[in-house]
């Protein structure tokens, strides 16, 4: 998640509930909600996309992200 979104203070933006996703990990599936950040003074928003859950360690399995592998569950399928 970024730390800045706009050119506004940090104390200006605020963490909201974004998407609810399902996230299949190793230890099961979890009904989660995606982090938005919207700045109150500029209305500027932030939403995770592909990229972002890419460096995370997920993987999207619907092209709406509508369901999140976790990237442990593929290595479970190697051994």
């Amino acid at each position: 998640m970024p730390e800045k979104i706009c050119g506004c203070s940090t104390v200006s933006l605020r963490v909201n509930p974004g998407k609810v996703v399902a996230v299949v990990t190793i230890n099961g599936r979890h009904d989660l909600s995606m982090p938005e950040l919207s700045c109150h003074t500029c209305d500027a928003t932030w939403a995770a996309g592909l990229d972002d859950l890419i460096q995370s360690g997920y993987w999207p399995a619907t092209l709406h992200f509508s369901t999140i592998y976790e990237t442990d569950v593929f290595y479970s399928f190697e051994r």
